[in-house]
């Protein structure tokens, strides 16, 4: 007997053919979060199934036009990047409203594509990499024990 999640993606290995968007949309809802996986009595590798069939789905139907300028256009220019999240960041009032005052997420005042209905953490005011400085040591030689990574999650959000 196969779990609900993997009768979904059969369900969609069909759709495909059919409805590309409906299939596309139906995956995306998938946050990936891995708590499918981590309850799954047979021990099933499911988010690893969804990573697949995500990437069957944008080999058989392509990227969207707005993940092809994300991804090509902006994602592979990081100064670019981070201007217009600099940017982003100073007139983001104009267009997003408070949604939860407990959680402290915004929703967009208007209509988004990039965005639709969704909850967001609004963009810091100032990104990470500007509030603290690059450290630049040789490995080995700086006596410190750790280290992060930001990302841009960490950089453009929460620093």
């Amino acid at each position: 007997m196969a779990c609900g999640k993997l009768a979904l993606v059969d369900g969609l290995i069909g759709a495909m053919l059919t409805d590309v968007d409906g299939a596309r949309e139906r995956l995306q809802k998938c946050l990936l979060c891995g708590s499918c996986e981590a309850n799954c009595p047979f021990g099933g590798e499911l988010s690893h199934i969804f990573l697949k069939a995500r990437t069957i789905l944008t080999g058989y139907a392509g990227l969207s036009l707005l993940k092809k300028v994300i991804f090509r256009g902006l994602l592979s220019r990081p100064k670019l990047f981070d201007r217009l999240l600099e940017w982003g960041a100073h007139f983001q009032g104009m267009f997003t409203r408070k949604a939860n005052e407990t959680v402290g997420t915004s929703c967009a005042a208007i209509a988004s594509p990039l965005i639709g209905g969704r909850h967001f953490s609004k963009l810091a005011d100032k990104p990470f990499h500007k509030v603290v400085k690059k450290l630049s040591t040789p490995a080995g030689k700086s006596g410190l024990r750790a280290a992060i990574f930001t990302g841009c999650v960490i950089d453009k959000v929460f620093p």
